[in-house]
Protein backbone atom coordinates (compact mmCIF):
# COMPACT_ATOMS: atom_id res chain seq x y z
CA UNK A 1 0.00 0.00 0.00
CA UNK A 2 2.04 3.14 -0.90
CA UNK A 3 -0.83 5.80 1.12
CA UNK A 4 -0.45 6.07 4.34
CA UNK A 5 -3.22 8.05 6.94
CA UNK A 6 -1.40 10.91 9.08
CA UNK A 7 -3.16 13.92 11.19
CA UNK A 8 -2.22 17.35 10.83
CA UNK A 9 -2.03 19.32 14.00
CA UNK A 10 -5.47 20.80 13.33
CA UNK A 11 -6.91 17.32 13.92
CA UNK A 12 -7.84 16.65 9.71
CA UNK A 13 -6.30 13.70 8.04
CA UNK A 14 -3.46 13.74 5.66
CA UNK A 15 -2.47 11.53 2.87
CA UNK A 16 1.34 10.07 2.68
CA UNK A 17 2.41 8.65 -0.66
CA UNK A 18 5.81 7.16 -0.94
CA UNK A 19 6.00 8.77 2.45
CA UNK A 20 5.89 12.13 1.41
CA UNK A 21 3.11 14.00 2.62
CA UNK A 22 0.48 15.75 0.06
CA UNK A 23 -1.22 18.10 2.32
CA UNK A 24 0.25 20.63 4.73
CA UNK A 25 0.97 18.88 7.80
CA UNK A 26 -0.40 22.03 10.13
CA UNK A 27 -3.30 23.04 8.83
CA UNK A 28 -4.38 21.57 4.92
CA UNK A 29 -7.24 23.56 4.88
CA UNK A 30 -5.61 26.99 5.36
CA UNK A 31 -3.07 25.73 2.36
CA UNK A 32 -6.36 24.60 -0.12
CA UNK A 33 -7.68 28.16 0.62
CA UNK A 34 -4.32 29.98 -0.20
CA UNK A 35 -4.33 27.59 -3.55
CA UNK A 36 -7.76 28.52 -4.74
CA UNK A 37 -6.70 32.75 -3.97
CA UNK A 38 -3.98 31.93 -6.69
CA UNK A 39 -5.88 30.71 -9.15
CA UNK A 40 -7.69 32.69 -11.74
CA UNK A 41 -10.89 31.40 -11.12
CA UNK A 42 -13.89 33.43 -12.29
CA UNK A 43 -17.99 33.28 -11.83
CA UNK A 44 -18.14 31.98 -15.67
CA UNK A 45 -16.99 28.67 -14.42
CA UNK A 46 -19.47 26.27 -14.22
CA UNK A 47 -17.56 22.70 -13.33
CA UNK A 48 -14.36 22.08 -11.95
CA UNK A 49 -12.17 19.36 -12.23
CA UNK A 50 -9.96 18.46 -9.22
CA UNK A 51 -7.16 15.97 -10.15
CA UNK A 52 -5.63 14.16 -7.62
CA UNK A 53 -7.03 16.13 -4.64
CA UNK A 54 -6.40 14.09 -1.62
CA UNK A 55 -8.93 14.73 1.02
CA UNK A 56 -10.51 17.45 -1.19
CA UNK A 57 -9.31 20.79 1.09
CA UNK A 58 -10.16 22.57 -1.94
CA UNK A 59 -14.08 22.00 -1.64
CA UNK A 60 -15.05 24.70 0.51
CA UNK A 61 -12.71 27.39 -0.45
CA UNK A 62 -14.07 26.32 -4.61
CA UNK A 63 -17.99 26.85 -3.25
CA UNK A 64 -17.39 29.75 -1.25
CA UNK A 65 -16.13 31.92 -3.66
CA UNK A 66 -18.57 30.43 -6.75
CA UNK A 67 -21.68 28.82 -4.79
CA UNK A 68 -23.30 27.39 -7.74
CA UNK A 69 -20.21 25.33 -9.37
CA UNK A 70 -19.84 21.83 -9.91
CA UNK A 71 -16.92 19.88 -8.58
CA UNK A 72 -15.83 16.71 -9.43
CA UNK A 73 -12.83 14.65 -8.04
CA UNK A 74 -10.62 12.70 -9.78
CA UNK A 75 -8.69 10.62 -7.83
CA UNK A 76 -5.59 8.60 -8.23
CA UNK A 77 -6.46 6.15 -5.84
CA UNK A 78 -9.58 4.86 -4.19
CA UNK A 79 -7.72 5.04 -0.40
CA UNK A 80 -9.45 8.50 -0.21
CA UNK A 81 -13.05 7.43 -1.01
CA UNK A 82 -12.95 4.40 1.70
CA UNK A 83 -11.46 7.17 4.33
CA UNK A 84 -14.37 9.33 3.45
CA UNK A 85 -16.71 6.94 4.39
CA UNK A 86 -15.27 5.92 7.27
CA UNK A 87 -15.18 9.35 8.47
CA UNK A 88 -19.05 9.53 7.52
CA UNK A 89 -19.79 10.43 11.03
CA UNK A 90 -17.56 13.78 11.34
CA UNK A 91 -18.39 17.46 9.97
CA UNK A 92 -15.35 16.46 7.91
CA UNK A 93 -17.50 14.29 5.25
CA UNK A 94 -20.03 16.67 4.80
CA UNK A 95 -17.50 20.13 4.83
CA UNK A 96 -15.04 18.83 2.22
CA UNK A 97 -17.15 16.38 0.30
CA UNK A 98 -17.74 17.19 -4.04
CA UNK A 99 -20.57 17.05 -6.34
CA UNK A 100 -19.32 13.96 -7.50
CA UNK A 101 -15.90 11.53 -7.40
CA UNK A 102 -14.04 8.77 -9.28
CA UNK A 103 -10.64 7.10 -8.98
CA UNK A 104 -8.74 4.88 -11.55
CA UNK A 105 -9.82 1.83 -9.75
CA UNK A 106 -13.66 2.68 -10.46
CA UNK A 107 -15.61 -0.14 -12.50
CA UNK A 108 -16.70 2.92 -14.55
CA UNK A 109 -14.42 4.12 -17.23
CA UNK A 110 -13.43 7.69 -16.86
CA UNK A 111 -15.02 8.63 -20.22
CA UNK A 112 -18.05 7.46 -19.12
CA UNK A 113 -18.08 9.22 -15.96
CA UNK A 114 -17.36 13.03 -17.72
CA UNK A 115 -20.25 12.09 -19.90
CA UNK A 116 -22.39 11.59 -17.02
CA UNK A 117 -21.65 14.56 -15.22
CA UNK A 118 -20.25 17.77 -17.69
CA UNK A 119 -22.59 18.83 -20.44
CA UNK A 120 -20.63 18.92 -24.00
CA UNK A 121 -22.04 22.61 -23.73
CA UNK A 122 -20.36 23.51 -20.50
CA UNK A 123 -16.98 21.85 -21.49
CA UNK A 124 -15.61 25.58 -22.50
CA UNK A 125 -16.58 26.32 -18.82
CA UNK A 126 -14.71 23.68 -16.84
CA UNK A 127 -11.59 24.58 -15.64
CA UNK A 128 -9.04 21.36 -14.69
CA UNK A 129 -7.16 22.27 -10.93
CA UNK A 130 -4.51 19.92 -10.70
CA UNK A 131 -3.02 19.60 -6.64
CA UNK A 132 0.72 19.29 -7.35
CA UNK A 133 1.79 17.58 -4.49
CA UNK A 134 -0.50 14.54 -4.90
CA UNK A 135 0.21 14.51 -8.93
CA UNK A 136 3.99 14.67 -7.99
CA UNK A 137 3.66 11.73 -5.66
CA UNK A 138 1.54 9.46 -7.93
CA UNK A 139 3.74 10.87 -11.34
CA UNK A 140 2.79 8.99 -14.40
CA UNK A 141 -0.94 7.84 -13.37
CA UNK A 142 -1.47 11.46 -12.35
CA UNK A 143 -0.07 12.41 -15.66
CA UNK A 144 -2.13 9.85 -17.40
CA UNK A 145 -5.43 11.00 -15.96
CA UNK A 146 -4.87 14.57 -16.35
CA UNK A 147 -4.40 13.99 -20.24
CA UNK A 148 -7.22 11.84 -20.50
CA UNK A 149 -9.06 14.62 -19.08
CA UNK A 150 -7.94 17.07 -21.52
CA UNK A 151 -8.22 15.47 -24.59
CA UNK A 152 -11.76 14.55 -23.22
CA UNK A 153 -12.90 18.34 -22.64
CA UNK A 154 -11.32 18.87 -26.02
CA UNK A 155 -12.83 16.59 -28.10
CA UNK A 156 -16.51 17.29 -26.60
CA UNK A 157 -15.91 21.33 -26.94
CA UNK A 158 -15.07 21.01 -30.93
CA UNK A 159 -18.14 18.74 -30.83
CA UNK A 160 -20.08 21.53 -28.80
CA UNK A 161 -18.79 24.09 -31.35
CA UNK A 162 -20.04 21.59 -34.15
CA UNK A 163 -23.09 21.48 -33.35
CA UNK A 164 -23.98 25.35 -32.17
CA UNK A 165 -22.23 26.76 -36.02
CA UNK A 166 -24.29 23.75 -37.73
CA UNK A 167 -27.50 23.09 -35.56
CA UNK A 168 -30.12 25.25 -37.37
CA UNK A 169 -28.69 23.95 -40.62
CA UNK A 170 -29.30 20.40 -39.20
CA UNK A 171 -32.45 20.56 -38.26
CA UNK A 172 -33.98 22.51 -41.46
CA UNK A 173 -31.75 19.45 -43.19
CA UNK A 174 -34.07 17.23 -41.27
CA UNK A 175 -37.37 18.89 -41.89
CA UNK A 176 -36.77 18.90 -45.09
CA UNK A 177 -35.83 15.37 -45.54
CA UNK A 178 -38.86 13.45 -44.33
CA UNK A 179 -41.50 16.21 -45.78
CA UNK A 180 -39.94 15.39 -49.32
CA UNK A 181 -38.26 11.77 -49.14
CA UNK A 182 -39.94 9.10 -51.03
CA UNK A 183 -40.71 6.86 -48.50
CA UNK A 184 -40.67 3.25 -50.34
CA UNK A 185 -40.02 -0.01 -48.13
CA UNK A 186 -36.11 -0.34 -49.00
CA UNK A 187 -34.49 -3.20 -46.88
CA UNK A 188 -30.43 -3.48 -46.38
CA UNK A 189 -30.09 -7.70 -46.63
CA UNK A 190 -27.24 -8.38 -44.47
CA UNK A 191 -24.18 -10.42 -47.04
CA UNK A 192 -21.49 -13.30 -45.25
CA UNK A 193 -18.84 -11.63 -47.88
CA UNK A 194 -16.68 -8.52 -45.94
CA UNK A 195 -17.28 -5.22 -46.35
CA UNK A 196 -14.29 -2.55 -47.48
CA UNK A 197 -14.91 0.86 -46.20
CA UNK A 198 -13.52 3.44 -48.45
CA UNK A 199 -12.16 6.42 -47.33
CA UNK A 200 -10.90 9.59 -49.07
CA UNK A 201 -7.63 9.67 -47.83
CA UNK A 202 -4.23 9.70 -50.36
CA UNK A 203 -3.56 6.39 -49.63
CA UNK A 204 -6.79 5.05 -51.39
CA UNK A 205 -5.21 5.52 -54.73
CA UNK A 206 -2.33 2.65 -53.78
CA UNK A 207 -5.22 0.51 -53.75
CA UNK A 208 -8.51 1.29 -56.27
CA UNK A 209 -6.04 -0.98 -58.92
CA UNK A 210 -6.25 -3.79 -57.16
CA UNK A 211 -10.38 -3.60 -56.76
CA UNK A 212 -10.64 -2.99 -60.86
CA UNK A 213 -10.11 -6.93 -61.00
CA UNK A 214 -13.23 -8.81 -61.06
CA UNK A 215 -11.55 -11.95 -59.21
CA UNK A 216 -11.23 -9.45 -55.78
CA UNK A 217 -14.20 -6.82 -56.76
CA UNK A 218 -16.92 -10.17 -56.68
CA UNK A 219 -15.57 -11.19 -53.62
CA UNK A 220 -16.37 -7.71 -51.45
CA UNK A 221 -18.62 -5.29 -50.99
CA UNK A 222 -17.29 -1.82 -51.22
CA UNK A 223 -19.10 0.96 -48.62
CA UNK A 224 -17.52 4.37 -49.90
CA UNK A 225 -17.81 7.36 -48.15
CA UNK A 226 -19.33 10.05 -49.94
CA UNK A 227 -15.56 12.04 -50.72
CA UNK A 228 -14.24 8.88 -52.50
CA UNK A 229 -16.96 8.29 -54.68
CA UNK A 230 -15.71 10.45 -57.52
CA UNK A 231 -12.27 8.50 -57.17
CA UNK A 232 -13.84 5.38 -56.89
CA UNK A 233 -15.67 6.22 -59.98
CA UNK A 234 -13.23 7.70 -62.18
CA UNK A 235 -10.91 4.35 -62.00
CA UNK A 236 -14.47 2.89 -63.17
CA UNK A 237 -14.99 0.96 -59.82
CA UNK A 238 -18.44 1.65 -58.35
CA UNK A 239 -19.22 1.30 -54.95
CA UNK A 240 -22.65 -0.84 -53.37
CA UNK A 241 -23.39 1.97 -51.23
CA UNK A 242 -22.20 5.70 -50.10
CA UNK A 243 -22.15 6.66 -47.07
CA UNK A 244 -22.94 10.55 -46.12
CA UNK A 245 -23.32 12.49 -42.88
CA UNK A 246 -22.20 16.02 -43.62
CA UNK A 247 -24.96 18.80 -42.88
CA UNK A 248 -23.25 21.39 -44.97
CA UNK A 249 -23.99 23.08 -48.83
CA UNK A 250 -20.79 21.45 -50.21
CA UNK A 251 -20.79 18.22 -48.95
CA UNK A 252 -23.84 17.94 -51.57
CA UNK A 253 -21.43 17.84 -54.52
CA UNK A 254 -19.79 14.78 -53.28
CA UNK A 255 -23.41 13.15 -54.51
CA UNK A 256 -23.85 14.40 -57.84
CA UNK A 257 -21.83 11.45 -59.34
CA UNK A 258 -23.94 8.96 -57.23
CA UNK A 259 -26.99 10.43 -58.44
CA UNK A 260 -26.11 9.58 -61.99
CA UNK A 261 -24.79 6.11 -61.35
CA UNK A 262 -28.38 5.72 -58.96
CA UNK A 263 -25.70 4.34 -56.46
CA UNK A 264 -27.66 3.61 -53.17
CA UNK A 265 -27.33 6.39 -50.16
CA UNK A 266 -27.19 6.03 -47.01
CA UNK A 267 -27.12 9.40 -45.32
CA UNK A 268 -27.94 11.10 -41.96
CA UNK A 269 -31.13 12.80 -41.95
CA UNK A 270 -29.30 16.30 -40.70
CA UNK A 271 -27.41 15.85 -44.13
CA UNK A 272 -27.32 17.65 -47.18
CA UNK A 273 -28.97 16.13 -49.83
CA UNK A 274 -29.50 16.68 -53.31
CA UNK A 275 -32.69 17.39 -54.82
CA UNK A 276 -32.52 14.90 -57.13
CA UNK A 277 -32.02 11.64 -54.54
CA UNK A 278 -35.19 11.74 -53.82
CA UNK A 279 -36.90 9.18 -55.80
CA UNK A 280 -33.48 7.13 -55.64
CA UNK A 281 -32.44 4.48 -53.18
CA UNK A 282 -31.92 6.61 -49.99
CA UNK A 283 -31.59 5.27 -46.43
CA UNK A 284 -32.24 7.38 -43.78
CA UNK A 285 -29.77 7.42 -40.72
CA UNK A 286 -30.94 8.71 -37.25
CA UNK A 287 -28.68 8.67 -34.12
CA UNK A 288 -30.10 8.29 -30.60
CA UNK A 289 -31.65 11.08 -29.95
CA UNK A 290 -35.41 11.71 -29.12
CA UNK A 291 -35.77 14.37 -31.59
CA UNK A 292 -34.84 12.14 -34.56
CA UNK A 293 -37.15 9.09 -33.57
CA UNK A 294 -39.88 11.64 -32.66
CA UNK A 295 -39.93 12.97 -36.22
CA UNK A 296 -39.68 9.64 -37.86
CA UNK A 297 -42.07 7.95 -35.68
CA UNK A 298 -45.16 6.83 -37.44
CA UNK A 299 -43.65 7.18 -40.85
CA UNK A 300 -43.63 3.67 -42.81
CA UNK A 301 -39.87 3.29 -44.00
CA UNK A 302 -36.80 1.70 -42.14
CA UNK A 303 -34.20 3.39 -40.88
CA UNK A 304 -30.45 2.95 -39.36
CA UNK A 305 -29.99 4.15 -36.30
CA UNK A 306 -26.58 4.74 -35.28
CA UNK A 307 -24.99 6.21 -32.46
CA UNK A 308 -23.70 10.15 -33.30
CA UNK A 309 -20.28 9.93 -33.98
CA UNK A 310 -18.43 13.25 -35.31
CA UNK A 311 -17.04 11.52 -38.10
CA UNK A 312 -18.66 9.65 -41.08
CA UNK A 313 -15.85 7.22 -41.13
CA UNK A 314 -17.45 5.83 -37.61
CA UNK A 315 -20.52 6.45 -38.63
CA UNK A 316 -19.48 3.88 -42.19
CA UNK A 317 -18.07 1.09 -39.89
CA UNK A 318 -20.93 1.08 -37.31
CA UNK A 319 -22.99 0.25 -40.52
CA UNK A 320 -20.94 -2.25 -42.12
CA UNK A 321 -20.55 -4.36 -38.72
CA UNK A 322 -24.11 -4.37 -38.72
CA UNK A 323 -24.51 -5.92 -42.20
CA UNK A 324 -21.77 -8.78 -42.26
CA UNK A 325 -20.79 -10.73 -39.51
CA UNK A 326 -17.21 -11.05 -42.05
CA UNK A 327 -14.17 -8.83 -41.74
CA UNK A 328 -14.56 -5.34 -42.02
CA UNK A 329 -11.71 -3.83 -44.62
CA UNK A 330 -10.79 -0.08 -44.48
CA UNK A 331 -8.66 2.01 -46.96
CA UNK A 332 -8.43 5.46 -47.36
CA UNK A 333 -8.40 6.05 -43.62
CA UNK A 334 -5.89 8.53 -43.12
CA UNK A 335 -6.55 10.97 -40.55
CA UNK A 336 -3.76 13.21 -41.81
CA UNK A 337 -2.26 14.52 -44.24
CA UNK A 338 0.35 12.29 -46.52
CA UNK A 339 2.79 13.42 -49.12
CA UNK A 340 1.65 17.07 -48.92
CA UNK A 341 -2.37 15.99 -50.07
CA UNK A 342 -5.37 15.07 -47.58
CA UNK A 343 -7.06 13.71 -50.45
CA UNK A 344 -7.43 11.16 -53.01
CA UNK A 345 -7.70 12.23 -56.16
CA UNK A 346 -10.08 13.40 -58.19
CA UNK A 347 -12.15 14.69 -55.75
CA UNK A 348 -15.34 16.35 -55.97
CA UNK A 349 -14.31 19.88 -54.66
CA UNK A 350 -11.13 20.24 -57.16
CA UNK A 351 -13.28 21.89 -60.06
CA UNK A 352 -13.24 24.92 -57.67
CA UNK A 353 -9.50 25.22 -56.88
CA UNK A 354 -8.86 24.61 -60.52
CA UNK A 355 -11.07 27.80 -61.08
CA UNK A 356 -9.35 29.60 -58.28
CA UNK A 357 -5.91 28.97 -60.13
CA UNK A 358 -4.48 31.96 -61.46
CA UNK A 359 -1.03 33.58 -62.06
CA UNK A 360 -1.04 35.77 -58.73
CA UNK A 361 -2.43 32.45 -56.99
CA UNK A 362 -1.12 29.62 -58.69
CA UNK A 363 -2.77 26.03 -57.98
CA UNK A 364 0.71 24.85 -56.12
CA UNK A 365 0.38 27.48 -53.79
CA UNK A 366 -3.38 26.90 -52.99
CA UNK A 367 -2.81 23.42 -52.45
CA UNK A 368 0.35 24.14 -50.29
CA UNK A 369 -2.09 26.45 -48.11
CA UNK A 370 -4.85 24.05 -47.78
CA UNK A 371 -1.99 20.82 -47.02
CA UNK A 372 -0.87 23.52 -43.69
CA UNK A 373 -4.25 24.18 -42.66
CA UNK A 374 -5.09 19.73 -43.07
CA UNK A 375 -2.08 19.38 -41.02
CA UNK A 376 -2.90 22.21 -38.39
CA UNK A 377 -6.58 21.08 -37.89
CA UNK A 378 -7.44 19.98 -34.63
CA UNK A 379 -10.21 18.06 -36.04
CA UNK A 380 -8.19 15.04 -37.60
CA UNK A 381 -6.35 14.96 -34.29
CA UNK A 382 -9.19 14.29 -32.60
CA UNK A 383 -10.80 12.01 -34.75
CA UNK A 384 -7.48 10.02 -34.60
CA UNK A 385 -7.39 9.92 -30.89
CA UNK A 386 -11.15 8.63 -30.96
CA UNK A 387 -10.03 5.91 -33.35
CA UNK A 388 -6.79 4.49 -31.09
CA UNK A 389 -9.20 4.58 -28.09
CA UNK A 390 -11.72 2.05 -30.37
CA UNK A 391 -8.81 -0.19 -31.21
CA UNK A 392 -9.87 -2.81 -28.46
CA UNK A 393 -13.90 -1.97 -28.82
CA UNK A 394 -13.82 -3.08 -32.31
CA UNK A 395 -11.73 -6.25 -32.02
CA UNK A 396 -10.34 -8.29 -34.74
CA UNK A 397 -12.60 -7.94 -37.49
CA UNK A 398 -11.28 -4.50 -38.74
CA UNK A 399 -8.68 -4.49 -40.62
CA UNK A 400 -6.77 -1.83 -42.03
CA UNK A 401 -5.58 -1.92 -45.81
CA UNK A 402 -1.74 -0.85 -46.27
CA UNK A 403 0.66 0.88 -43.54
CA UNK A 404 -2.11 2.26 -40.99
CA UNK A 405 -1.87 5.60 -39.87
CA UNK A 406 -0.53 5.74 -36.03
CA UNK A 407 -3.73 6.32 -35.00
CA UNK A 408 -4.78 3.03 -36.63
CA UNK A 409 -1.72 1.02 -35.38
CA UNK A 410 -3.69 -0.85 -32.68
CA UNK A 411 -6.09 -2.40 -35.82
CA UNK A 412 -4.68 -5.62 -37.35
CA UNK A 413 -3.22 -4.39 -40.52
CA UNK A 414 -2.70 -6.18 -44.07
CA UNK A 415 0.57 -4.80 -45.65
CA UNK A 416 2.81 -7.18 -47.62
CA UNK A 417 -0.01 -10.04 -47.77
CA UNK A 418 -1.72 -9.42 -51.14
CA UNK A 419 -4.75 -8.27 -50.64
CA UNK A 420 -6.67 -10.91 -53.19
CA UNK A 421 -5.25 -13.64 -51.03
CA UNK A 422 -6.95 -12.58 -47.63
CA UNK A 423 -10.08 -12.74 -49.55
CA UNK A 424 -10.03 -15.92 -50.67
CA UNK A 425 -10.29 -17.06 -47.29
CA UNK A 426 -14.23 -16.00 -47.45
CA UNK A 427 -16.23 -18.08 -50.19
CA UNK A 428 -19.54 -15.62 -49.76
CA UNK A 429 -21.05 -15.09 -53.24
CA UNK A 430 -23.85 -12.53 -52.63
CA UNK A 431 -23.18 -8.97 -52.07
CA UNK A 432 -25.43 -7.13 -49.39
CA UNK A 433 -28.07 -5.05 -51.90
CA UNK A 434 -30.99 -2.84 -51.61
CA UNK A 435 -34.96 -4.34 -52.50
CA UNK A 436 -37.45 -2.00 -53.27
CA UNK A 437 -41.16 -2.56 -52.90
CA UNK A 438 -43.16 -1.97 -56.45
CA UNK A 439 -45.21 0.07 -54.55
CA UNK A 440 -43.89 3.47 -53.51
CA UNK A 441 -45.16 5.69 -50.39
CA UNK A 442 -45.14 9.03 -51.00
CA UNK A 443 -45.83 11.23 -47.10
CA UNK A 444 -47.10 14.82 -48.24
CA UNK A 445 -47.23 17.64 -46.40
CA UNK A 446 -48.53 20.83 -46.99
CA UNK A 447 -46.02 22.31 -44.32
CA UNK A 448 -44.26 21.73 -41.25
CA UNK A 449 -46.75 22.57 -38.73
CA UNK A 450 -49.24 20.34 -40.45
CA UNK A 451 -46.73 17.21 -38.80
CA UNK A 452 -47.89 16.13 -35.33
CA UNK A 453 -44.97 14.70 -34.67
CA UNK A 454 -43.75 18.51 -33.82
CA UNK A 455 -46.80 18.72 -30.77
CA UNK A 456 -44.90 16.20 -29.15
CA UNK A 457 -41.33 17.38 -29.43
CA UNK A 458 -42.69 21.27 -28.14
CA UNK A 459 -45.29 19.53 -25.50
CA UNK A 460 -42.40 17.39 -24.56
CA UNK A 461 -40.09 20.48 -23.89
CA UNK A 462 -42.18 22.69 -21.94
CA UNK A 463 -43.07 19.23 -19.76
CA UNK A 464 -39.45 19.57 -19.13
CA UNK A 465 -38.44 23.07 -18.75
CA UNK A 466 -41.83 23.73 -16.93
CA UNK A 467 -41.48 21.81 -13.63
CA UNK A 468 -41.69 23.78 -10.27
CA UNK A 469 -37.69 22.38 -9.55
CA UNK A 470 -35.88 21.80 -12.61
CA UNK A 471 -34.11 18.16 -12.97
CA UNK A 472 -31.01 18.11 -14.45
CA UNK A 473 -30.57 14.85 -15.68
CA UNK A 474 -33.77 15.08 -17.35
CA UNK A 475 -33.40 18.58 -19.14
CA UNK A 476 -29.65 16.88 -20.45
CA UNK A 477 -30.83 13.43 -21.49
CA UNK A 478 -34.47 14.92 -22.48
CA UNK A 479 -35.54 17.18 -25.90
CA UNK A 480 -34.28 20.09 -24.40
CA UNK A 481 -30.32 19.05 -23.65
CA UNK A 482 -30.53 17.77 -27.42
CA UNK A 483 -32.46 20.39 -29.03
CA UNK A 484 -32.23 23.34 -27.21
CA UNK A 485 -27.99 23.81 -27.75
CA UNK A 486 -28.71 23.40 -31.51
CA UNK A 487 -31.15 26.16 -31.71
CA UNK A 488 -29.90 28.84 -28.92
CA UNK A 489 -26.86 27.36 -26.48
CA UNK A 490 -26.88 30.15 -24.68
CA UNK A 491 -30.35 29.71 -23.50
CA UNK A 492 -29.56 26.18 -22.89
CA UNK A 493 -26.61 27.19 -20.69
CA UNK A 494 -29.03 29.04 -18.58
CA UNK A 495 -31.08 26.60 -18.24
CA UNK A 496 -28.43 24.27 -17.03
CA UNK A 497 -27.51 26.84 -14.45
CA UNK A 498 -30.93 27.44 -12.74
CA UNK A 499 -30.76 23.44 -12.75
CA UNK A 500 -27.62 24.05 -10.62
CA UNK A 501 -29.22 26.53 -8.25
CA UNK A 502 -32.48 24.45 -7.79
CA UNK A 503 -34.50 26.68 -8.84
CA UNK A 504 -37.23 27.35 -11.42
CA UNK A 505 -36.68 28.24 -14.97
CA UNK A 506 -39.25 30.77 -14.54
CA UNK A 507 -42.30 31.99 -17.35
CA UNK A 508 -39.72 34.06 -18.84
CA UNK A 509 -37.10 31.90 -19.91
CA UNK A 510 -39.98 29.05 -20.49
CA UNK A 511 -41.68 31.40 -23.31
CA UNK A 512 -37.95 32.57 -24.98
CA UNK A 513 -37.16 28.97 -25.39
CA UNK A 514 -40.44 28.05 -26.74
CA UNK A 515 -40.31 31.02 -29.05
CA UNK A 516 -36.84 29.71 -30.32
CA UNK A 517 -37.76 26.13 -30.77
CA UNK A 518 -41.10 26.69 -32.06
CA UNK A 519 -39.32 29.12 -34.57
CA UNK A 520 -37.01 26.96 -35.88
CA UNK A 521 -39.76 24.01 -35.96
CA UNK A 522 -42.11 25.66 -37.37
CA UNK A 523 -40.88 28.58 -40.04
CA UNK A 524 -43.23 31.21 -41.46
CA UNK A 525 -44.38 30.28 -44.64
CA UNK A 526 -43.51 32.71 -47.06
CA UNK A 527 -46.43 34.21 -48.84
CA UNK A 528 -46.49 34.15 -52.86
CA UNK A 529 -47.66 37.19 -54.58
CA UNK A 530 -49.16 36.74 -57.62
CA UNK A 531 -47.98 38.97 -60.61
CA UNK A 532 -51.95 40.66 -60.85
CA UNK A 533 -51.79 41.17 -57.52
CA UNK A 534 -48.76 43.40 -57.98
CA UNK A 535 -50.31 45.06 -60.88
CA UNK A 536 -53.32 45.65 -60.04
Amino acid sequence: MIEELLFSKTGLPVASVYGIPIHSLYDPAKEAARFVASKNITQDHTNLLLIAPGFCYLVPPLRKLIPSVRILALQCSSFYQNHFESLQDSVFLEEFKPDAHWSVTDSLDLYRFLENEIDDHEASTTKILEWRPSTKAYGAIALKLLDSVADYLKRVNANALTSERFGKKWIRNSLRFIHTYNYGNRILKRSPKPIVVMASGPSLEGFIQDFRNPAIRNQCSIMALSSAVDCLLAWDITPDIIVATDGGNWAKFHLFEGVRKNIPLAISIMGALPSQYFDLSVFAIINDTHWQQALIMNIATPVLIAPQRGTVAATAIDLALSLTDSEIYIAGLDLGVRNGRSHARPNALDRFYDKADNRLHPAATGNYHRYLDSKQASALDIYAKWFSAKSTTYGKRLVVLGKPCPALSGFRSIETLPFKWALKRNEATSSFHVILSESNKYLTLASVDSNPNIAIILNSILEECGTDILDTKRIREGFCGELLPLIDAELYRILLLRCRMKATAGKELVARIMDSVKKQLMPPVKKVVKVEEIHG
